[in-house]
């Protein structure tokens, strides 16, 4: 029986806004048991990561990741609905907490041989034959990678879901563009790894040649980790307009050969410097830079972190509206016309958020709600909009005290 694999990987941040992103952590390589012509049953299935040393040497923050393990609940073949996108003991009795979520601090730690990162893996025998799905998880938060094999897959919506709630896969690919995963002629130690060379998930390509056996705990075979650039790691970034002024807080750690940093801002095409903040050792990693005298506009700032040798890398971005006719919530298409439109929102923080839709008379004809959102950061949202007539309405969102209106138009 072929299973149906998915992995995610979720972070949440180290404080409120700590950026952990697929550059600090990546599912690297995994074996699930699958109909092989070798054998019926295949044996050591396990998941290996890969991670920054920086984070995987600090006990008190790697306590905070954990596997977690999902139940698709059926195959293409039997559209049971059962237990399908829940974690493994939500959607059936027969499985303990125990064996559904996994701390990563019980996961085998292993030298890459590449400075700046460490191998995590974990043997894994649940994977049998059951459609299932992995997550990687940070305080529950921020899902940063949505991966699976052979086929998309979408996770129950509802707060008993976990952090994925709502979302669906990213299927992966081969140098083919085909789906990875098993077939009858892979052998019974087979795995799907990462190859190429670099330094972060995006520079690699997933491969899952049939006579590619398991290398967990080392780098795989066609697979160059190249040392990480910089080691500084943000915690925390804030960006927050007072009257006309753009007021920029970011806080870091592993500051190792930093020189300085520079304040970019994006507005129309491009961005620019706006200023630069020379590494102080006494502050302990807590920055903080205010551009002054900005135009009422949407923007889009980050920081740039350069070392002793000129090399350099980017923060995350943050979204900072300046002005109060900026609206933090948009339809679009607007109008339109179908089933589906997109919400654009940018909220100033993490939280669940209710999404409602009035008629011209205040009637609500809809209602859903969502969490998970980046703050100060633009979200997409899909809205099934295939009840509402031709016509125009008011769409809110609201969050305790914070709340947006837009405006949709549907035509036929």
């Amino acid at each position: 029986m072929k299973i149906f694999l998915i992995i995610i990987i979720v972070f949440s941040s180290v404080m409120a806004n700590a950026q952990a992103t697929s550059s600090d952590v990546w599912i690297n390589e995994f074996h699930y048991d699958g109909t092989t012509a070798f054998a019926q049953s295949d044996t050591g299935e396990f998941v290996e990561l890969v991670m920054k040393t920086t984070i995987a040497q600090n006990s008190t923050e790697l306590a905070k990741y954990s596997i977690v393990l999902y139940s698709a609940g059926a195959n293409d073949l039997v559209p049971l609905t059962v237990g399908k996108g829940l974690p493994y003991n939500v959607s059936s009795p027969l499985y303990t907490l125990a064996e559904t979520v996994y701390p990563l601090s019980s996961f085998q730690q292993c030298a890459s041989g590449t400075t700046g990162f460490t191998m995590l893996s974990k043997s894994m025998s649940i994977l049998q034959d059951i459609p299932t799905a992995i997550a990687l998880v940070y305080n529950n938060a921020q899902v940063v990678q949505l991966l699976s094999y052979e086929k998309a897959f979408k996770i129950a919506s509802g707060s008993n879901a976990g952090a994925a709630a709502g979302l669906t896969s990213t299927l992966l690919l081969n140098n083919l563009s085909l789906p990875v995963g098993e077939t009858a002629s892979s052998q019974a130690n087979h795995a799907v790894a990462l190859v190429g060379t670099g330094n972060k998930y995006s520079e690699f390509t997933w491969d899952d040649n049939v006579l590619r056996t398991s290398s967990p705990c080392a780098v795989n075979s066609g697979q160059t980790l190249v040392g990480t650039v910089l080691a500084v790691r943000f915690l925390e970034i804030n960006a927050v307009a007072k009257n006309n002024n753009i007021v920029i807080q970011w806080k870091v750690n592993d500051e190792v050969d930093v020189d300085k940093y520079e304040i970019e801002i994006l507005g129309n095409n491009s961005f620019v410097k706006a200023g630069t903040s020379q590494k102080n050792t006494s502050n302990a990693g807590n920055y903080n830079y205010t551009i002054n005298n900005v135009l009422e506009g949407l923007y889009r700032v980050r920081i740039k972190t350069i070392d002793v040798n000129g090399r350099f890398s980017f923060s995350n971005e943050r979204i900072v509206k300046v002005g109060s006719r900026i609206n933090s919530a948009s339809v679009y298409p607007n109008p339109t016309k179908g089933n589906v439109a997109i919400l654009r929102l940018v909220p100033t923080q993490q939280a669940k958020y209710t999404i409602a839709i009035y008629d011209s008379k205040g009637t609500e004809i809809l209602r859903k709600y969502i969490s998970g959102l980046q703050a100060n950061q633009i979200n997409m949202i899909p809205l099934n909009i295939a009840q509402l007539t031709a016509g125009s309405y008011n769409v809110v969102v609201s969050s305790g005290n914070e709340k947006y209106q837009t405006n949709l138009t549907k035509v036929e």
